[in-house]
């Protein structure tokens, strides 16, 4: 609501918390823009922080379960595996023509696409790759590995009434043909 009521156009992602939103503030007066403003800033930066624990906890647990590796080395270790895999994405915001055009640099640019850059491509890679891929295997592996009475037996627990019912032939239709196409 407060980029459409000072007429701006609603980006997404970080132009609209970086660039747009910076904007609205300063709309605000001088005073109370840079008050709300940092307010914001701060509180995204502890949105950022807990979901980043949140997050390594998954890497990090594993590496202590499985490699027996002390917890506080853990972190330390999957900490930085993640900043150097991230350097690509840091760089991808103009500070490398490498990375910034990256797209473009290995022939995947668009006629009318003007963001080339390295996160685009990430992007693109997960969200119309890795996603779609990942929903067909959960398909496949409740259907044909878990087997689909292993889930109706699952979902019963919850809901007595599921097994027999048209909820169980649809779940169990949609994926084992549906959802894998």
């Amino acid at each position: 609501p407060l980029v459409f009521s000072q007429g701006l156009a609603p980006t997404g992602g970080a132009g609209l918390i970086f660039v747009t939103l910076p904007g609205v503030f300063e709309s605000f007066g001088p005073n109370m823009g840079v008050v709300i403003g940092a307010l914001f800033f701060l509180l995204l930066s502890f949105a950022a922080l807990t979901s980043t624990v949140s997050l390594l906890e998954v890497p990090v647990s594993y590496v202590v379960d499985e490699h027996k590796v002390e917890r506080k080395k853990a972190v330390w270790i999957i900490a930085t595996l993640i900043f150097i895999v991230g350097i690509p994405s840091l760089l991808s915001n103009g500070a490398s023509p490498f990375w910034s055009n990256f797209i473009d640099i290995i022939g995947l640019a668009r006629e009318g696409t003007t963001d080339y850059s390295f996160m685009t491509f990430v992007g693109w890679l997960a969200n119309d790759t890795f996603l779609p891929f990942g929903g067909m295997m959960i398909s496949f592996y409740a259907a044909y590995i878990w087997k689909k009475e292993n889930l109706s037996e699952e979902i019963a627990h919850g809901n007595p009434n599921y097994q027999g019912s048209f909820a169980e032939k649809f779940i169990n239709f949609s994926i084992s043909y549906l959802a894998p196409v």
